[in-house]
């Protein structure tokens, strides 16, 4: 770059001081060193050509969701809208609307799956986490592209989509969405309203093939993961690849850490119980000039989190309940055992609420009584009964 420079500042004080000398005289003055300036000046030009066009782009799409976003009945009764200029041109509630389609699905290899849009963790284990882990039960986010869609025929294709995992609060309102979070809704982005996200690297195209050639692309829900530092990628969900992207992973609060599992020196993490919107962005420029405008189309649902782990799902909801009792007086926890558990291979477990091990003992029979630790606050705490077969969780309120 500074040879650059510093060769375009000859050349601009040669011309001034001789305004009739032509670039054939500059050529032959050295003309391998003109070529190669020449080439380098083209570079340069095309990467500030596209900055601004990823500019434009951005705004085009962050403008477009945080109109769907902030739109709380849209929101709540479609999952297509079709944006332009800011204004919405059509919207749909159809799984297909246009040929394009996002749903959720489990793993075919998983016994007795749960409901659709429904992510279930019991036992966040490394061999439960990825795309091809046996016994996922979180599932993917899929979506195609039909052969028949009007998309097929339009002079320009869709850009290649990009999946977001977004949280969700009750009020369905952007300014809300992120309690806590100081955020300024003028200046939305949406890769940092995620608590992850996937798309495809320029050099690793492997969802924008079968996107193109009309067949199902996967991406998991994340709901066991472990994460990494790595250049602006600071999550990663094994076997995912392209991995899975996030601003800032622990921003929202969305996830449990760390667990009593860990690989790699780095603890598995569990996303907490709640409602998540995946929300897939795609569309398309309306002309060969792209600054004449840019068409986003968005697709969304919801998925249910179910974290029986740590205790966000009431013991007596989960189906195992009747292998356990947890009896809570704010002094002393009393756990029951059915005949059936062996109590030697049963631990109990005491985490606070952002998910961390404060206490854990193997219990010694089928019914035991334990006193609680030396605790500084009051707050919510999880009892957690743990063996073969057998993974169940309280959530407590204890006060000093």
């Amino acid at each position: 770059m500074k040879k650059i420079i510093v060769l375009f500042a000859l050349i601009s004080f040669t011309v001034g001081l001789n305004a009739g000398i032509t670039k054939e005289e500059i050529y032959n003055t050295n003309p391998q060193v003109f070529e190669q300036l020449k080439k380098d000046l083209k570079d340069i030009n095309t990467i500030k050509t596209d900055e601004i066009k990823q500019a434009y782009l951005d705004k085009q799409i962050n403008d477009a969701v945080k109109l769907v976003l902030s739109n709380k009945e849209l929101l709540k009764n479609a999952t297509y809208a079709v944006i332009r200029n800011g204004k919405i041109l059509k919207t749909s509630a159809s799984k297909d609307a246009d040929g394009l389609s996002f749903w959720h699905r489990h793993n075919p290899d998983v016994a007795n799956p749960p409901a659709e849009n429904t992510c279930v963790i019991t036992n966040p284990v490394w061999d439960n986490v990825g795309l091809y882990a046996t016994n996922d039960t979180c599932g993917w986010m899929s979506y195609q592209l039909s052969a028949t869609s009007q998309y097929n025929n339009l002079p320009r294709p869709l850009v290649t989509p990009t999946i977001y995992l977004l949280p969700e609060t009750d009020d369905n309102v952007i300014e809300n969405l992120y309690p806590g979070v100081a955020y300024d809704v003028d200046l939305l982005d949406i890769k940092a309203l995620g608590i992850h996200y996937y798309y495809d690297l320029v050099s690793n195209p492997q969802r924008e093939i079968p996107f193109r050639n009309h067949s199902i692309v996967n991406d998991t829900i994340a709901g066991i993961v472990t994460f990494y530092n790595y250049n602006d990628m600071t999550l990663i969900d094994k076997n995912t690849d392209p991995f899975l992207y996030t601003a800032d992973w622990d921003r929202f609060n969305t996830y449990y850490r760390p667990t009593e599992y860990s690989v790699y020196n780095q603890n598995i993490m569990t996303l907490k119980s709640g409602t998540y919107i995946p929300l897939l962005v795609t569309g398309y420029f309306m002309t060969d000039n792209w600054w004449e405008g840019f068409t986003v189309i968005l697709k969304w649902f919801r998925v249910n989190v179910e974290n029986y782990y740590l205790g966000d799902v009431a013991v007596e909801e989960h189906n195992q309940a009747d292998l356990a009792n947890i009896i809570w007086n704010n002094h002393q926890i009393k756990i029951e055992l059915a005949n059936s558990v062996n109590p030697a291979n049963t631990s109990y477990e005491l985490y606070d609420i952002s998910g961390r091990l404060i206490k854990k003992e193997y219990l010694s029979s089928h019914q035991t009584t334990h006193n609680m630790p030396t605790l500084t606050a009051s707050g919510v705490y999880i009892i957690r009964i743990k063996g073969k077969n057998l993974s169940l969780s309280k959530k407590i309120v204890f006060k000093k």
